[in-house]
């Protein structure tokens, strides 16, 4: 009885360390930095990220560089709202988040009063600066609606760039294995690519296909992701399909 409590304890203590993890890699994140009129940075800035779709919120301050991230958020469309004593409100709006996203979000706050607000609304497409990934994200639009023979969602990532099947048999027509995971991210080894959902892997390494085969209704959207990756992704010759 002792060692099986023992062989609890340490397996608990091995699982709540894998979730950190996997929340990251089934999420996305906002960062960016607050600064005044003059390029100086703003410390102590409270910033509220708020999803839109939920009207949940998620409340942070700026360091003593002037940066912020808010981290574990799920996809969607966001606000971000950022305010110190002595300045104008900051917000900015229409934010669309996709799987594995990395958005900066940047403001730069002029001197006024809190009752005072500028606003950016439908700004330009939220560029990568955070790191070296490169990736291709499916909406649930596309997912749900594109014709696919056998209703697999992975045979969907050819549709990404630099990817390309293995497979003799058309993708989608198995109920699962290689034939929708015999799959090539720029010219990595096939069958070597990281499948996850929600964060949870999704691979079966005996025999190189994946666990599970998600019906496109099951899909909110997915992200196929190469290049330089982060660490959470080091476990891979390939690519990543993040869904």
């Amino acid at each position: 009885m002792r060692i099986n409590r023992v062989f609890s304890a340490i397996s608990l203590l091995a699982f709540l360390a894998v979730l950190p993890c996997q929340a990251q890699i089934g999420t996305a994140t906002i960062i960016g930095t607050i600064t005044d009129a003059t390029g100086g940075t703003i410390i102590g800035a409270d910033v509220t990220v708020r999803q839109v779709e939920t009207n949940t919120t998620f409340n942070t301050t700026s360091n003593e560089a002037g940066d912020y991230r808010v981290p574990a958020l799920s996809v969607g469309e966001y606000e971000v709202l950022a305010e110190m004593t002595g300045f104008k409100r900051g917000v900015r709006s229409g934010i669309q988040l996709r799987v594995a996203d990395n958005a900066r979000v940047d403001f730069q706050l002029e001197v006024g009063d809190l009752v005072e607000t500028v606003e950016v609304v439908g700004a330009a497409p939220l560029v990568e600066s955070s790191n070296a990934t490169v990736g291709k994200a499916l909406e649930n639009e596309r997912v749900t609606n594109l014709p696919l023979n056998g209703r697999s969602a992975l045979a969907l990532v050819v549709l990404t760039p630099n990817v390309r099947f293995s497979s003799t048999q058309p993708a989608g027509f198995a109920d699962r294995g290689v034939l929708v995971s015999a799959f090539s991210v720029n010219g990595g080894p096939v069958g070597r690519n990281y499948i996850a959902i929600d964060g949870a892997t999704n691979i079966n390494n005996r025999g190189a296909d994946n666990n599970v085969n998600p019906a496109v209704d099951s899909i909110q959207e997915f992200k196929v992701e190469s290049g330089t990756m982060s660490a959470e992704y080091g476990f891979t010759l390939g690519g990543v399909v993040n869904m």
